[in-house]
């Protein structure tokens, strides 16, 4: 995957230009999926963002012919279905967020080669979807609280409609976080300085250096 190795290197240097930071305080957390690769999780109150939160991410797909399914980003699911899932359609044309038995769709072009900045909030009665800071979709009510039997990155379930490309930057917030700071802070280290300004509503975040995602905090 020498796009991905590119596209790594690219959004490193992206994301300390616009901080300032030098690589030894600053560098981005990116994870390359091969469509086997994907990680998984136990269920977690710091992973669920129903009724009052946002996830957050940068995400680029790395493949050009139609795969038959629409690859899974991230699931949040159990047997009664997804509390959310978020899957990148098989066109690159947008993305598809499946909570219950409802699924909404947003237009978006992912075939340009490059990391795009994805935002999900959830306001209870209302879901709101920002791609690269722009509010690309807007949707009642919001996601559906069903019971998780985990989280999975890149999957659907550890196995259905497996991703390729790539992820970085995952953030779970315990509150939406509001579209001026998504923008912000998207490019920075959110600790540094005076830190995020939700950052105490911070709830997870990916260390994907190590594979992992972080639980900051067991429950809001």
């Amino acid at each position: 995957m020498q796009k991905l190795t590119s596209l790594m290197i690219g959004l490193g240097a992206l994301l300390m230009s616009a901080t300032g930071l030098s690589a030894q305080t600053y560098t981005p957390d990116i994870l390359e999926l091969d469509g086997a690769n994907g990680l998984e999780f136990q269920p977690e109150d710091s992973y669920d963002i129903v009724g009052y939160g946002t996830v957050e991410f940068w995400v680029t797909p790395d493949w050009e012919t139609d795969p038959g399914y629409d690859p899974v980003i991230l699931s949040n699911a159990g047997e009664e279905g997804p509390s959310y899932l978020i899957a990148l359609l098989r066109d690159r044309n947008g993305i598809g967020i499946v909570t219950g038995d409802r699924e909404e769709i947003v237009a978006f072009d992912f075939t340009d080669g490059n990391m795009h900045h994805i935002a999900v909030n959830d306001y209870g009665d209302t879901l709101m979807v920002y791609i690269d800071h722009v509010l690309a979709g807007r949707f009642e009510p919001g996601l559906q609280q069903l019971p998780s039997s985990g989280v999975w990155i890149g999957t659907a379930d550890g196995e259905a409609s497996p991703f390729i490309g790539a992820i970085a930057g995952l953030r779970f917030w315990g509150a939406p976080v509001e579209p001026d700071n998504l923008k912000k802070y998207a490019r920075k280290d959110i600790f540094a300085g005076n830190g995020h300004p939700d950052l105490d509503y911070l709830t997870a975040m990916s260390e994907f250096d190590n594979r992992d995602v972080v639980v900051i905090l067991d429950d809001q």
